[in-house]
This record gives structure tokens, C-alpha cells and sequence, in this order.
């Protein structure tokens, strides 16, 4: 009987020491969810600056392309002659 009562508190031993390890790797696991969290929301915070930074350079880079191309739209159609300037002169 005194064999079987020390079998019992060692398995109760390691029991509770296996409880103990299981509730710091819970509290562990715990702790590592909320800094990835936290690291995640850094990282959205990020990409929805870099976002609106390339939104800015390319709106930037396609109004600077326009304005030469209207520029220089503009000075053909302004050395453009009337087709029947010509004939008007004539009559």
C-alpha cells in the first residue's frame, strides 16, 4: 500500500508540475500574440502610408507628363492654320 501511495504522489508531482509548464507556455504564447499583433498593426499603419505616398508620386508623375504633352498640343494647334484661310484671302 505504501508503494502505491508513492506511485500516486509522484504521477500527482508531475501533474501538477506538467500544469504549471503548460500555463507559463500559455501565458508565453500569450505574450508573443499581442507583439505580433502589435507588429502587424505597425506594419498596416505602413503600407497604408507607402500607399498613399505612391498614389501622390503617381498622380505627380502623370500631371507632369500631361503638361508638356497639353503644352505642346497647344503649339501645334496654334501654328495651325485654317484650311480655307486661303480661299477666304482669295474672294
Amino acid at each position: 500500500m505504501g508503494e502505491e501511495i508513492r506511485r500516486f504522489t509522484t504521477t500527482n508531482v508531475q501533474l501538477i508540475n506538467n500544469k504549471l509548464n503548460t500555463e507559463a507556455a500559455k501565458t508565453k504564447l500569450e505574450a508573443d500574440k499581442a507583439k505580433l499583433i502589435n507588429e502587424k498593426n505597425i506594419f498596416v499603419a505602413k503600407r497604408e502610408k507607402l500607399q498613399a505616398e505612391l498614389t501622390e508620386a503617381a498622380a505627380a508623375l502623370i500631371i507632369s507628363v500631361q503638361t508638356p504633352v497639353i503644352i505642346v498640343h497647344d503649339k501645334l494647334k496654334a501654328k495651325r492654320s485654317p484650311p480655307f484661310d486661303k480661299t477666304k484671302k482669295m474672294l
